[in-house]
């Protein structure tokens, strides 16, 4: 589709233009595992027992067949399906500071524009510091079933960056959804319920 290669053709322009090795993260001077060392580890055969893998699928990190099936969906904003969800499941959402491409800026764009019950609450709040072994991991803002994270130092590949800080996110993050505090029962979960991190 046109928007789909448009879109390409700006994303080439603006790496071009910057000279930056990738735009999934501003700092690198090469992609993400340039030797394909994740691929070569899943394929091979001691991995693919571990896993319990079909030994005759062969894992890409990036299809083209894929992305060639995907390609009519990639510009369509889904949006107004997460407006549904939020009345339904607590969402979290995370960026990389250094994400260039899907970063902070760009989601928060789309995230100002939900028909959402507490847009307005979400989009006024600033966010608060949150810390793993006491030092700055981002900052994280939560109103009812919204959360956003900032992932500090870290680019699109959030868990190859911040491995342990991610690990925290996570784990927190799932702990408190399938078990709130008293306070994070009703419609407004607060920010430090929602990580069980110390906050600033």
């Amino acid at each position: 589709p046109q928007a789909v290669e448009m879109r390409s053709k700006l994303i080439d322009y603006i790496g071009t233009a910057s000279g930056l090795a990738t735009l999934l993260d501003i700092r690198r001077t090469a992609e993400y595992d340039p030797g394909e060392g994740v691929q070569q580890l899943l394929n091979s055969s001691e991995y693919k027992t571990l896993l319990q893998a079909d030994p005759r699928v062969e894992y890409l990190s990036c299809s083209s067949v894929v992305e060639k099936v995907l390609a009519s969906d990639t510009m369509k904003s889904a949006s107004h399906l997460l407006e549904d969800i939020l009345d339904v499941l607590p969402v979290l959402l995370y960026q990389g500071q250094f994400d260039g491409q899907d970063g902070v800026a760009s989601n928060n764009a789309w995230i100002s524009n939900l028909d959402w019950e507490y847009s307005r609450d979400f989009s006024q709040l600033e966010g608060d510091l949150w810390f793993v072994n006491d030092t700055p991991a981002g900052w994280n803002r939560s109103v009812s079933t919204l959360t956003q994270v900032m992932i500090r130092n870290a680019g699109h590949m959030v868990p190859t960056d911040q491995p342990q800080a991610t690990q925290q996110l996570f784990d927190t993050w799932i702990e408190n959804v399938l078990q709130p505090t008293p306070q994070a029962k009703g419609n407004q979960v607060q920010q430090s319920e929602v990580y069980g991190v110390e906050v600033l």
